[in-house]
């Protein structure tokens, strides 16, 4: 094997060599099973993509000429974006790049290097990525190492701006100009090492040409170049020009520098940065300091948080997240379900699994979340439970963090994510990759509902709800208030006036339910209040902004901030300080090279602000710069970027339609080839009904990337220029297509959501359409979408949504006597199938004709008796009509194969059976949920509230004693029934549960088992 000249060893074990990287290292990065195509390869493969006839001539500037003039410049840049998106790196290339460079250049466009840098648990320094001159930020040369795209990068950037065509390699070189001042600085005093250049390369070429001019008339410094098989007079005249080939592949080369080189971390004085690393990892630090301020740059080390700091009381009731202090000393009231989460906890802790668990915390916007995830790293902290981290906001979540955490440390990991639905992908990611790997590794996280479901790829792990304040909270939270002397304006009420003033907001937040209760006026009242009353221009300036960008929980960078009011860094801060002291509060962004981003107390409070909070002209021209001005090599940024332009409210709240449309060409150019930004464009157009440049948005998003959400969304426009049509032949045409999307989507994965969901509100939306010209053709699709709901349900995971489609289908032909009578006459004359006569039934069954409901019914389930919704209504229009219990359960019993995978159907199969006291068959009904992957809400809600069988109009009532009362909770005695029945809630109204209490309360069913609700003290009826 070729010997690794002793010069270049040496300046690659000092840290004093830069490593230049050319398209040959594309064998060494794969994406889709292959590996990145070189500059002829691309040039035939654009061709094939684009139809180009290039006779020959496969020269990549001169073919992406031509595509650009032919197709233009966004379409060769968002195949290229695609073409080279996801690329892994092998062992070779990852083993190269984690060595000390002083600096690494590249004439590459794709993300490798990134890549092998997040993968690297142990760095020596960190990256830091530069393409254009404007990019250029201050770094610490001993932490951190400088990525230059010299030619560009399409990925993470404002706006692409790559070099491929022979324009480009004319007019490049200006906007580059400070790169190339620092690649002349850094061959000047440093070895340079080529990899994966052939002497043919142009880009080969056009840097040997720069650099002999920028360094004559001297010579160019010593430079080596790894490439195999060169020929040797090329090898003479490169050697003539400093630049000596070593005669192996990356591979080869590889290992021959493996054995001859001990790589040394060239990094001293870091004493400062020392200071602020918890002493658990000073060790650690010593060892690879990279990687550890690396990892804290992300994350909170819980285990040594500062416990001893003042507790931030009075802003955390003013809407801040709690500081570690207040945390750590229990000073806030605590949800209920917190104990059954932190038993989940304890559990993985505490079992033998050697593979990644998730905990998932879901809810609306304002619950405490924040809180509750810190409680419960604190509690794990106290047990001694493990190695609890707790992600910063806007903190990037990098592999290499993980696997250097788990590498390091003796016990479980246990990492702690708020706003977790940013970092879905990567944690479904890691947890794949660790699933085979015997660690104990536990994610814990917190996340809007509704924000980590749009995201789709279903469950991950064990979920909780969190939700409404409970009796027994109402009373923790006025205990708390009470403590801290903040009671406002329900200080001179008593407890029970106190408990109905919260109560009345129950359906807002917490955090809006504090404000309100206590301070008496509007949440929305109290914040504009606060805002109007800041006594300086600028400062209202910067909470507006500030609140723009902390709605959607990004961090606003402080320099960023100063550019957009206008003002120097430096005056930023002693403004804040003076204005918004306790209103804006400032975090690190990155302890390294001192970036700080700054947010108000909280997201609710940011959305008020902006909402209702200063001129509409002025939010629009704020929205506008912060488009412009972001830098998406900050991650804090870049999260910005993408919230921006998936707000459909944010982009709605813009004055008028130019605005928007000058919102969306600006989020284009920085990011052409981003096929959500022109999804969400054509979103945009379809709502304001510019349909056909919705259409042609949508398509452009297509062509970038053909994900089944995008088909979903073509569909959508589709049905909305059928029903906005005037000539129902166009309309038909119309809706012929959008089925076709949304059958498309399905093509790609069977059981999508949004399309099976899409497609079933395409059906009724047609039936409600051409009702006024067919009313058997809207019967028709009417039983269409029936029967797409049925199949729906069978797929689907989230089967809310379907069932209240099915209900509006119901509620609207039910609202309609003309529709109802058309559907009878049609069964009637036997011109309609099983799913017509479903929807009949349903209507008669609910305007409690059950006799009729029976008899539409029966030849229905008779033909479908595994369908487990027409088992449903069947079973509930047989109780209705007064037939037995019995009748009922042996119609569900033909329908348990799919009946078992819905919540709704064991609650009702299961309650039947406990009515009946077949209380044994009841429990094995029951059991099912276990085998199902229901949510906490669907497994515990109520589906199930049997009638009075006397009495139809009436609940189904039984008399009992309370047994126990817990905190949220009672067990109720009932005589003839086996086990206690759980009462979801200590407090019913103004009614305290006490033990030994007699009660009248009404029996219902979860999928769980049997639940007694609207307990009444039989002594009060008396």
């Amino acid at each position: 094997m070729e010997q690794i000249p002793l010069s270049l060893q040496q300046a690659i074990e000092s840290g004093k060599c830069v490593l230049f990287l050319g398209a040959g290292i594309g064998e060494h990065l794969v994406t889709n099973g292959k590996p990145l195509p070189v500059g002829l390869g691309l040039a035939q493969e654009l061709c094939e993509k684009f139809d180009i006839d290039p006779n020959g001539n496969y020269d990549l500037k001169l073919v992406s000429k031509v595509i650009e003039i032919q197709k233009g410049r966004k379409e060769l840049e968002s195949y290229l974006h695609k073409r080279l998106s996801n690329a892994e790196p092998d062992e070779y290339l990852q083993w190269l790049l984690s060595l000390n460079w002083r600096s690494i250049y590249t004439t590459n466009f794709d993300e490798g290097i990134e890549k092998s840098f997040s993968l690297n648990s142990n760095p020596i320094r960190n990256p830091i990525i530069y393409s254009l001159s404007q990019d250029i930020i201050d770094y610490d040369q001993r932490l951190e190492v400088p990525i230059i795209h010299l030619h560009g990068t399409l990925y993470g950037v404002r706006k692409s701006n790559i070099v491929i065509t022979t324009q480009d390699y004319i007019t490049y070189k200006e906007k580059r100009r400070m790169l190339f001042e620092l690649l002349k600085r850094d061959a000047a005093i440093s070895t340079i090492l080529y990899v994966g250049y052939s002497n043919k390369d142009p880009n080969w070429n056009a840097l040997i040409t720069e650099l002999q001019d920028e360094f004559s008339p001297k010579e160019i410094p010593n430079s080596y170049r790894v490439a195999p098989n060169t020929d040797e007079l090329e090898k003479t005249v490169l050697k003539d020009s400093g630049v000596t080939t070593i005669d192996l592949d990356l591979a080869g080369f590889v290992k021959s520098l493996k054995s001859s080189i001990n790589a040394q971390e060239n990094i001293d004085n870091l004493g400062k940065y020392r200071e602020n690393i918890p002493s658990d990892f000073h060790v650690n630090f010593d060892e690879c300091p990279a990687a550890v301020l690396r990892l804290f740059n992300s994350w909170v080390y819980v285990n040594q948080a500062p416990f001893d700091e003042g507790q931030n009381i009075q802003a955390f009731l003013k809407g801040d997240k709690p500081n570690w202090a207040l945390v750590s000393h229990d000073n806030f009231f605590k949800r209920d379900i917190e104990d059954s989460v932190y038993d989940e906890c304890l559990e993985y802790i505490t079992s033998s699994k050697e593979r990644p668990s998730v905990i998932s915390l879901m809810e609306p916007a304002g619950y405490g979340t924040t809180t509750f995830l810190m409680s419960l790293a604190v509690r794990l902290v106290k047990d001694k439970a493990g190695y609890v981290f707790f992600l910063r906001e806007s903190a990037s979540l990098g592999e290499g963090d993980i696997e250097f955490s788990i590498n390091s440390l003796p016990s479980t990991c246990i990492f702690f994510i708020d706003n977790a639905s940013s970092y879905k992908e990567k944690i479904q990611e890691v947890v794949h990759k660790y699933r085979d790997g015997k660690k104990h590794l536990l994610f814990v996280l917190g996340s809007r509902k509704n924000e980590w479901l749009q995201l789709g790829g279903g469950r991950l792990g064990k979920e909780f709800n969190l939700e409404q304040l409970s009796e027994n909270e109402i009373g923790e939270l006025l205990d708390f208030l009470e403590k801290n002397g903040s009671l406002g304006v329900l200080e001179p009420l008593s407890h029970e006036l106190r408990v109905a003033a919260i109560k009345t907001k129950l359906g807002k937040e917490l955090l809006v339910t504090m404000r309100e209760a206590t301070e008496g006026h509007a949440f929305d009242a109290i914040l504009e209040g606060e805002y109007r009353n800041i006594g300086d221009e600028i400062s209202q300036k910067i909470y507006l902004i500030v609140s723009c960008f902390y709605q959607y929980g990004s961090l606003l960078r402080t320099r960023l901030l100063a550019e957009l009011c206008e003002i120097d860094e430096s005056d930023l801060h002693p403004v804040m300080n003076q204005y918004l002291d306790g209103v804006i509060i400032t975090e690190e962004i990155n302890i390294s090279l001192g970036v700080y981003g700054v947010r108000p107390r909280h997201r609710k409070i940011a959305e008020i602000i902006w909402e209702r909070c200063g001129e509409k002209s002025m939010r629009d021209m704020f929205l506008q710069r912060s488009l412009e001005l972001l830098n998406l090599n900050f991650k804090s940024d870049k999260d910005a970027f993408e919230n921006f332009i998936l707000s459909d409210n944010l982009i709605d709240s813009i004055s008028d339609f130019d605005g928007k449309v000058k919102f969306f060409e600006t989020a284009c150019r920085k990011d052409p080839a981003n096929a959500y930004i022109w999804q969400h464009y054509a979103r945009m157009l379809s709502r304001e009904k510019k349909f056909d440049l919705a259409l042609n948005q949508i398509d452009k998003a297509i062509n970038i990337d053909s994900k089944r959400i995008l088909y979903h969304t073509k569909g959508k426009i589709l049905a909305d220029i059928a029903f906005n049509s005037d000539s129902v032949d166009i309309a038909r045409k119309r809706l012929s297509q959008s089925e076709a999307a949304f059958n498309y989507g399905l093509g790609i994965k069977s059981n999508d959501e949004y399309c099976l969901h899409g497609l079933a509100e395409l059906y009724f939306g047609w039936a409600k359409y051409i009702k006024s010209h067919d009313a058997d053709e809207a019967n028709d699709y009417m039983a269409k979408a029936e029967s797409q709901i049925s199949e729906a349900l069978k797929k689907a995971s989230n089967k809310e949504e379907l069932w209240i489609l099915s209900s509006k289908i119901s509620d609207f032909i039910g609202d309609n006597p003309s529709q109802v009578r058309a559907l009878a006459n049609a069964i009637q004359a036997s011109n309609t199938g099983d799913k017509a006569r479903f929807i009949l039934g349903k209507v008669y069954r609910k305007q409690q004709e059950y006799d009729m409901a029976c008899s539409i019914l029966q030849p229905v389930f008779t033909n479908n008796p595994e369908d487990f919704r027409v088992a449903i209504e069947y079973a509930k229009s047989l109780l209705g009509a007064g037939k037995l219990i019995s009748e009922a359960i042996a119609v569900l019993n033909l329908s348990t194969l799919q009946g078992y995978k819905d919540p709704r159907f064991i609650s009702f199969l299961g309650g039947l059976y406990f009515l009946e006291g077949r209380f044994t068959d009841a429990e094995n009904v029951f059991s099912e949920t276990q085998k199902q992957n229901f949510s906490n809400e669907e497994s515990r809600s109520a589906h199930f509230k049997p009638k009075d069988f006397n009495d139809m109009s009436k609940p189904y009532a039984v008399l009992g004693k309370v047994i126990s009362v817990k905190k949220g909770y009672a067990f109720i005695e009932i005589t003839g029934y086996p086990d206690n029945i759980i009462c979801p809630g200590s407090k019913w109204g103004v009614k305290v549960l006490k033990s030994e209490m007699e009660v009248k309360c009404e029996l219902a069913f979860s999928a769980k088992g049997p639940v007694a609700v609207q307990p009444q003290e039989i002594k009060t009826l008396l």
